[in-house]
């Protein structure tokens, strides 16, 4: 489908499911290269970084543990410019460890400074950030992304684990809003 309707919106195909798949296999085949050896601890952003981080564990062939973490920032199509995470990361399970932070997308950097923000004072040995979107137009806040699959402009996209208010998460392709709502 070239052109969807989520939530009373209309969206349009930007990237499709094939490059989606090239892509995630290209940065499994990075993480396999620079963590061999390393049994990281992965940690999947819910709930949009979830599809990005099956296909993508689905790839990589080392052998890691999986967690996930919580964060809201998001009020429709639009960043509130706060940030709540979950507490359900403990010290326990992260001091010493090689951490493999997936996120779905990397805007303002805002959610993912103040999650390597709080992660870091439980002491990792080192935090690695797979990302499958990337907004450098959009950046705030200095974020080093060590694994990028797509850099997008400033657009609001939906898709793939990526949603507008709860819906569109499901579809197979990235979406763009469409401004020529007709």
């Amino acid at each position: 489908m070239d052109r969807v309707k989520v939530n009373g919106k209309f969206f349009k195909k930007h990237i499709g499911e094939e490059q989606i798949s090239c892509k995630v296999k290209k940065l499994a085949e990075e993480i396999d290269r620079d963590m061999k050896g390393r049994n990281p601890l992965v940690i999947c952003v819910m709930t949009g970084a979830m599809f990005f981080a099956a296909d993508l564990l689905r790839e990589v062939s080392i052998e890691c543990e999986i967690t996930s973490v919580k964060l809201k920032s998001y009020e429709g199509t639009e960043s509130s410019g706060r940030v709540k995470i979950d507490d359900t990361l403990k010290r326990s399970d992260i001091e010493g460890r090689q951490l493999l932070i997936v996120e779905d997308i990397v805007d303002t950097g805002l959610s993912m400074s103040s999650l390597l923000e709080e992660i870091s004072k439980l002491s990792p040995s080192d935090i690695k950030v797979a990302t499958l979107l990337s907004k450098p137009e959009a950046r705030v806040y200095d974020v080093n992304i060590d694994y990028l699959a797509f850099e997008i402009p400033n657009y609001f996209v939906v898709g793939y684990g990526l949603d507008f208010d709860g819906y569109g998460r499901g579809l197979k392709d990235i979406y763009i809003l469409d401004n020529n709502q007709l």
